[in-house]
């Protein structure tokens, strides 16, 4: 009979292990408090005991050492914790094992089994000997096979417990079998295998084992993977995913012979700290910290070979002092610039998003609604560098489908823009088309809410009114929700304002509707219902004329005809009976000749709304100065940092809170000393991660971003790892500015990756 002795004071785990324990060959006693361990032992000792070392007070600890030792009783610690100090106190103390309750309902019978098989005579010393493994404890040699083994001091620590605790092993099987895994024995003590992998992660830091070297004779290979936001519930499960695969080539790599380059960092400024922060009362800053120190840990404890030495944080001014840099050479490029334009508002961060950031019409941090707001923002051009990061793509080895979400989503198109007269008025509206050749068949117009041409001439709509209501509905929506193609179409018809069709002259109503975005192209359309799904709905809806101008074989006012990608002109005066790309030739000679339009190339991509009206960001190095305009500030100021803060509640007008700080706000102008204001909008969460890969290269150079050597040593990197989630955010953003930094002479290579 196997007795067993379980001390415990939880009850739903003390009956966990009475259910384990159900056969004839045990007796299992279970008491919840010192005091009825110590009643039962009274009327006999068992073989074994269970004990949770987590009793109040410590008197786990305390009753092993009173009265459990005393007797020789085989002892388990029973545990919630896994620090390496406990373990190590639970060897020392001389127990059987030693293991972590989330974990010891798994193999627990095996485990009292080899306890009760070592009570039969197999100690630590006799498994070691038919191991042949030899220890001289005086001189701390261990042998095997009669050959030297090298140790660690931490495990030559281990087997002095085990051969001055041999009457009672000391976790035996599942520490020798840690230490000697590498002779194919099966490790079972997890929380063993846990310290020694924590030994082995101590060695590997204080050897430098994953260092990276400054040796650039050495071929190289730049491993990359992007670095997280470290929020405050630690990893999930896509971290360590692209994380794994990543290390297993890293060290491949380093086996082979490179000069691996495996760095981690964090991309630690942005909206979920602010919101902690201004919900729990603690700085950014230290909400930052504490992530960090989390995220940290964990990493670490997978074991991953990162070069933590290279370790970086946006939120280091020491870092965003070349974020800054950068952005400074943007701003002398004419790269950014301000402006007052239509963004998308979250109601609920109380700032500004990229469309990238609006998911399905709500704010992609929160939930909350996004509605339309104009207001002056920052802005990046990235629309000079739509060609260029188009035909980069051709030159890296991406994969296809990266490669095409990032043509699509710049959305290069070509086409023709043409300009419609208002009648009566000097005004035209000029719209952008790839079909020019379906000029005669436009029967109407359509306009964006925003459109500047309604409040220039809202004295002569006649039912402004209407006009005014229908914006402050469209106004509601995200540009996601407005082109939406399934939505029902809406709009408002201006009373007293037509166009004139500049092919065939005539008269063609206007209308105002949320479909048509002034962020993409002109902000105005044509319509050509006879071909399109959307404007056909519209006609219908309306009751407008419909115009077959490619002949299709069927009758389009009972539905549309799209498949017009070929085909022949009809209704179409001069170019009736051309195919479509004749057709399209020569109505752009037309245009041009008569001078109403032109050939033009668009793109779907839009600049960059850079600037975000909330503390926990990077400032914007520049100030406004009443005679001088927007100025930037010297290079040699820089880090401009942050400034300590009453509140990071956004205000109720929309600024930043730094607007509220006049001490730091007010400053002069470095070009004619006069006052200044320093901008009060801080940069958003990608400015720090489109450049980061190139700090990891030379982390601690405080003269430049990196060194030339470095750069030209580790760029491109070899291979980058992520999540296809950032393909038109990220990668984008970031080979951007990578291309910008190439024209300024700054990286050695067009693309970074």
């Amino acid at each position: 009979m196997k007795k067993i002795l379980l001390v415990e004071d939880n009850k739903g785990i003390t009956e966990g292990l009475c259910d384990i324990f159900t056969e004839p060959e045990y007796k299992l006693y279970t008491a919840k408090n010192i005091k009825e361990a110590g009643e039962l032992l009274s009327q006999g000792s068992p073989g074994l005991v269970l004990l949770d070392v987590g009793l109040p007070d410590g008197d786990g600890f305390e009753f092993y050492k009173k009265h459990l030792a005393k007797h020789g009783l085989a002892v388990i610690f029973l545990t919630a914790k896994d620090e390496e100090n406990d373990i190590v106190k639970g060897l020392e103390l001389g127990a059987e094992d030693y293991i972590t309750k989330p974990f010891f309902v798994m193999d627990l019978k095996a485990r009292v089994n080899r306890v009760f098989m070592r009570q039969e005579g197999k100690n630590s010393v006799s498994v070691l000997k038919a191991k042949n493994i030899n220890y001289d404890i005086e001189k701390k040699e261990v042998k095997k096979d009669g050959e030297a083994v090298s140790l660690s001091s931490l495990e030559l620590r281990i087997l002095d417990l085990l051969f001055c605790n041999h009457n009672k092993a000391v976790s035996r099987d599942a520490v020798i079998d840690c230490i000697w895994e590498a002779t194919g024995n099966d490790v079972y003590d997890h929380t063993v295998t846990v310290y020694m992998k924590r030994i082995r992660q101590k060695i590997w830091d204080d050897e430098q084992a994953f260092a990276t070297s400054t040796d650039y004779s050495k071929p190289k290979y730049y491993a990359l993977v992007e670095f997280p936001y470290p929020s405050g519930q630690g990893l999930h499960v896509g971290h360590p995913r692209p994380y794994t695969a990543m290390d297993i080539v890293s060290r491949k790599r380093r086996m082979q012979g490179y000069n691996v380059l495996f760095p981690m960092g964090w991309d630690a400024f942005g909206l979920p700290t602010e919101n902690y922060a201004i919900k729990n009362q603690i700085h950014p800053k230290i909400v930052t910290k504490n992530n960090v120190a989390r995220f940290k840990n964990q990493l670490h404890s997978l074991g991953y070979s990162f070069d933590w030495n290279r370790e970086i944080n946006t939120t280091d001014p020491e870092y965003y002092k070349w974020t800054q840099w950068i952005f400074l050479k943007l701003f002398k490029e004419g790269l950014a610039y301000k402006a007052e334009m239509p963004i998308n508002w979250c109601t609920s961060c109380k700032v500004g998003l990229a469309n990238e950031e609006v998911v399905n019409g709500v704010c992609e941090r929160c939930g909350s609604e996004v509605i339309r707001k104009v207001k002056s923002q920052w802005m990046l051009k990235i629309t000079d560098y739509a060609e260029k990061l188009i035909e980069g793509l051709d030159h890296v080895d991406y994969v296809e489908k990266i490669a095409v979400s990032q043509k699509n989503w710049i959305g290069k198109s070509t086409g023709a823009e043409v300009d419609f007269s208002i009648k009566g008025k000097e005004d035209k509206l000029r719209i952008y088309t790839t079909r020019c050749d379906t000029l005669f068949g436009v029967t109407y117009m359509v306009v964006s809410p925003e459109h500047p041409i309604l409040d220039k001439y809202k004295d002569e709509i006649k039912n402004w009114d209407e006009v005014v209501a229908y914006r402050a509905e469209a106004a509601k929506k995200s540009d996601f929700e407005r082109a939406e193609l399934a939505k029902d179409k809406t709009g408002v018809r201006l009373d007293g304002m037509t166009a004139i069709n500049p092919v065939n002259d005539k008269e063609i109503p206007i209308f105002v509707s949320d479909y048509v975005l002034m962020s993409y192209g002109t902000g105005a359309i044509m319509a050509v219902p006879a071909h399109d799904e959307r404007d056909w709905d519209f006609a219908k809806k309306f009751d407008l004329p419909i115009i077959e101008v490619v002949a299709g074989g069927r009758d389009v006012q009972a539905e549309v005809y799209t498949d017009v990608a070929s085909g022949i002109l009809v209704n179409s005066g001069f170019i009736t009976g051309l195919s479509v790309p004749a057709a399209k030739a020569r109505m752009i000679d037309y245009l041009e000749q008569k001078g109403i339009g032109q050939a033009k190339t668009n793109y779907k991509l839009r600049d960059w709304v850079f600037s975000r009206q909330r503390y926990w960001g990077e400032p914007i190095p520049i100030v406004k100065c009443d005679k001088c305009g927007y100025v930037a500030i010297p290079e040699s100021e820089l880090p401009l940092e942050l400034p300590e803060v009453d509140s990071y509640m956004p205000t109720d007008t929309g600024e930043s809170p730094l607007s509220l700080m006049t001490d730091w706000v007010n400053t002069t102008c470095p070009c004619c000393g006069g006052p200044a204001k320093r901008e009060t909008d801080t940069m958003p969460q990608w400015a720090g991660s489109s450049w980061y890969f190139l700090r990891y290269t030379d982390p601690k150079n405080t003269e430049a971003l990196a060194s030339k050597e470095a750069l030209d040593y580790w760029m491109p990197v070899d291979w980058y790892n992520g999540g296809m989630e950032h393909t038109t955010l990220h990668l984008l953003y970031s080979r951007f500015w990578h291309k910008f930094l190439y024209d300024q002479k700054v990286v050695p290579t067009p693309e970074p990756y």
